[in-house]
């Protein structure tokens, strides 16, 4: 496509990060929203942890998963994904505003199965890589925003990003969760798109 340096903007899973520290020389800048650093104690917390905090809907994720097979969820949920029934599988999803995004059972399916494939295999990452490698990157400009509430991606992450990325600006949204689309990471997201405009820090299409 001609691009050559481009503004990297993502947000929950740790690919925005990934791809910026195997190919710095790509990167203009990062806007990053709501950190996944797809280390054994997030996946651990998606699966088990956030029961503490949402109970009822635990209780029903884990419901068709035999109770000798729930000391690891994982294992138990991607035999299930990957075997012959897709209809197995489809209680991986127990939020029907979030069921209503993918659209319909089979997309459900595929994301579920993708992402159980990454856990599966440790994101195709070392342990912490994407905390251990951040001085690839450490020289480019970042905004980090974070939902204060995220049950999904809790803010832990967020923070040992900023702790290791000190130059990055860090924003911390009191009034928010995991979604884009909340008011106050909205606002943030847009903010920090305005001001790489006028820095000038995205560059589409120049010399690397």
């Amino acid at each position: 496509m001609g691009i050559e340096r481009w503004l990297v903007f993502g947000g929950s899973w740790g690919s925005a990060l990934a791809y910026g520290q195997a190919h710095p020389e790509r990167c203009s800048g990062f806007i990053l929203r709501d950190i996944f650093l797809c280390t054994k104690p997030e996946i651990d917390w998606f699966l088990n942890g956030v029961k503490w905090f949402l109970p009822e809907e635990h209780a029903r994720f884990v419901a068709d998963i035999p109770q000798a097979d729930r000391g690891d969820l994982l294992q138990a949920f991607g035999r299930r994904l990957f075997g012959d029934d897709p209809a197995a599988s489809l209680h991986l999803l127990p939020h029907p505003e979030v069921a209503d995004q993918f659209g319909s059972d089979a997309v459900a399916l595929v994301v579920g199965r993708l992402e159980s494939h990454y856990f599966l295999h440790d994101s195709f990452l070392t342990e912490d890589q994407l905390i251990h490698n951040v001085g690839r990157i450490a020289h480019l400009p970042g905004v980090i925003i974070q939902g204060r509430y995220d049950a999904v991606c809790p803010a832990l992450s967020a923070w040992r990003l900023h702790r290791a990325w000190p130059q990055a600006n860090f924003q911390m949204i009191e009034d928010a969760g995991h979604a884009a689309f909340e008011p106050g990471i909205a606002k943030a997201l847009v903010a920090a798109c305005e001001q790489f405009k006028r820095t000038g820090a995205l560059s589409l299409g120049d010399a690397a």
